[in-house]
């Protein structure tokens, strides 16, 4: 490929990474609410929600070493971007606790894939580039998540919650369509990578620390915002397009947040000061949500967990792979987002657990602490 062709195939899969994130949150603000209303108690809301990071925790590793091993990210992509569609179309078909349960582990298969498509990306441009391109790429994955958000709340105005679901169905099979227009950087190379060589780059030092920060702030993220700060808005008599709106000012921070971070301070800071930062403001946030007494208050603390998405996720996203050699990147990717699907996993279901014990306050001042610590790791770790 010449590098009018390799342009070309990082905007389409840019765009398509876009579609394929919008479809997967279409519906994200609803999970919880909805079986909340089916009589699901919240350790079994934690479950469900938890399922999709439980997925990803097994197979973001097998996948990116047999993406390298292949030498292909192309079919992953295709293949994430058939999941999503039959997630939705699955949900929308059998719209129960137990259909949630299943479609949600569809839903995480297809997030799994989400490691081709970074290496695919940074594979358009020079070695020395991937990491502030990955980092870039992380801006269209959050910019699909605003938009399925919009969508969501659009719909929500004049038809039930459950109508999001056929539309994030259309979604998954356009990005499909786009995705089988992509190609590969270059031609297939073959099995060449060993075990040994991938465990060699499970233990660089550097990826550790990045990966074990990353599952700190996707468990903090997933335990709050991303599951019960729903329960907190419907008790303060949110409408289904309000707790929408929720996540749209939360995304949206994350949105103009990655450019400034990519553009503005990460050259400026480094990435130690930005994740340290970045999960002081998880701190605040786990502190200000379940004190709001009025839903503007919650609206007003969204920011907070927006920069910190921001600030943590979309530099560590880059960094993971700083001192990883290109024909192990897809491996290391798949340790640094199989590590993080961990926190995904358990973050929801660590809040259910703690919200029935001790209610809802509890769970969220027990992440602040998570929180200061993931921030007191950063700057230790990331020297």
């Amino acid at each position: 490929m010449d590098g009018l062709q390799k342009k070309r195939c990082a905007n389409a899969l840019f765009v398509v990474t876009f579609a394929f994130w919008m479809s997967i949150y279409s519906f994200q603000s609803y999970v919880v609410p909805e079986l909340e209303r089916m009589g699901a108690l919240a350790s079994l809301t934690g479950l469900i929600s938890g399922v999709y990071g439980f997925t990803q925790l097994c197979l973001r590793m097998p996948l990116g070493m047999c993406a390298g091993r292949l030498g292909r990210q192309k079919p992953f992509v295709v293949l994430g971007c058939a999941f999503s569609a039959l997630a939705c179309a699955g949900a929308f078909l059998f719209y129960t606790p137990a259909g949630f349960l299943f479609f949600r582990a569809a839903c995480g298969f297809a997030a799994s894939t989400w490691v081709s498509f970074t290496v695919l990306y940074g594979s358009y441009f020079q070695s020395g580039e991937a990491p502030r391109r990955i980092t870039l790429l992380n801006l269209a994955n959050q910019a699909g998540q605003l938009g399925g958000y919009f969508l969501a709340a659009a719909l929500a105005v004049r038809l039930p919650v459950r109508s999001a679901l056929p539309a994030g169905f259309v979604l998954a099979l356009a990005a499909m369509a786009g995705a089988l227009t992509l190609r590969e950087a270059s031609a297939p190379t073959g099995p060449v990578l060993r075990l040994r060589e991938l465990a060699a780059a499970a233990r660089n030092r550097y990826l550790l620390a990045c990966s074990l920060l990353a599952m700190l702030l996707y468990l903090i993220a997933q335990g709050t915002c991303q599951s019960f700060t729903a329960t907190l808005a419907t008790a303060l008599g949110a409408t289904a397009s309000q707790l929408s709106a929720l996540n749209i000012v939360m995304s949206a921070t994350v949105v103009a947040g990655n450019l400034v971070t990519v553009q503005k301070l990460l050259p400026r800071f480094g990435a130690r000061k930005l994740v340290a930062a970045g999960f002081g403001c998880a701190f605040f946030y786990c502190i200000l949500a379940p004190l709001a007494g009025r839903l503007w208050v919650l609206f007003a603390a969204q920011p907070l967990i927006g920069a910190a998405y921001a600030l943590v996720a979309a530099v560590l996203l880059g960094q993971c792979i700083r001192d990883i050699a290109p024909p192990l990147r897809s491996a290391a990717m798949g340790f640094f987002q199989a590590l993080y699907g961990a926190g995904m996993a358990l973050g929801p279901v660590l809040s259910g657990m703690l919200i029935d014990m001790a209610g809802i306050r509890f769970a969220y001042f027990a992440l602040a602490g998570v929180a200061a610590l993931g921030a007191a790791s950063a700057m230790r770790l990331m020297r």
